[in-house]
């Protein structure tokens, strides 16, 4: 039986994370170039994993799709990774800024 509070939460989620994913790339374009874009080209990867997260956990609420657990903590795990990569090359970024 469909939970249906589980499965629209995980259908709000996934459409979130897909507007994410929309606007880091969509700010790359409108940026163009600088320190901003570089966090936004390394953002676009966090982004794009929590958004297959949300969306395999999606199918799997809705029965459409039969994912394992494990999957899904792989994906939890990477955003985790590249989170922590975005936040220690922005740090990094903003100590060297204005050295040339």
């Amino acid at each position: 039986m469909i939970d249906p509070v589980t499965t629209g939460f995980a259908v709000v989620n996934t459409i979130l994370a897909f507007a994410g994913i929309f606007m880091t790339f969509y700010r790359q374009y409108w940026f163009k170039e600088g320190l901003l874009v570089k966090t936004l080209k390394r953002g676009s990867v966090a982004a794009t994993l929590l958004f297959l997260h949300y969306l395999l956990d999606a199918l799997g609420y809705i029965g459409f799709l039969a994912v394992l657990d494990l999957v899904s903590k792989i994906f939890e795990f990477g955003f985790t990774i590249a989170l922590g990569y975005l936040t220690f090359a922005f740090i990094r970024d903003w100590q060297n800024f204005g050295k040339a």
